[in-house]
């Protein structure tokens, strides 16, 4: 009891240095990014618009199937689908660009309604045409296109 009454002042403020440090500690703690996504709340229903993987396959193989097209990529970003198709040297850009509609015929409106679309068409031979970018936003009803 003594060394209390000695040391009052010293004690009151280690106290007060210890609940400093405990604030400080929840406020830099807010401030990180600890179990957040990088998304936030942009993401929310997402779960109701889930992409199939067999619509994804059947996309690609319906391009394809066109005979005009050597390969096709496919990636999910957050709310957005992205399509990479490398197209034969011969492809006009009309033909081309019509290939999209192998994309929405197979992803429903209401997915369409959620996700954006970014399609790019490239081929290897030089050409002023290409890469030809389409883009649908969610809130469209039909693509945009550079050039």
């Amino acid at each position: 009891m003594n060394f209390i009454k000695k040391n009052k002042m010293g004690i009151c403020i280690g106290i007060a240095a210890i609940l400093f440090l405990v604030l400080v500690a929840f406020f830099i703690k807010s401030l990180l990014p600890i179990g957040k996504t990088p998304w936030g709340n942009r993401l929310d229903g997402i779960e109701e618009h889930q992409i199939a993987n067999q619509d994804i396959d059947k996309i690609k193989e319906s391009i394809k199937a066109t005979g005009i097209v050597r390969d096709v990529s496919y990636k999910n970003t957050g709310r957005i689908l992205r399509f990479i198709i490398y197209v034969n040297d011969d492809v006009e850009r009309k033909s081309a660009i019509a290939l999209v509609s192998n994309i929405t015929s197979v992803i429903s409106s209401e997915d369409q309604s959620y996700y954006d679309i970014e399609v790019m068409f490239d081929k290897d031979s030089e050409d002023d045409a290409y890469p030809i970018i389409g883009y649908k936003h969610k809130t469209s009803n039909s693509f945009s296109f550079s050039k």
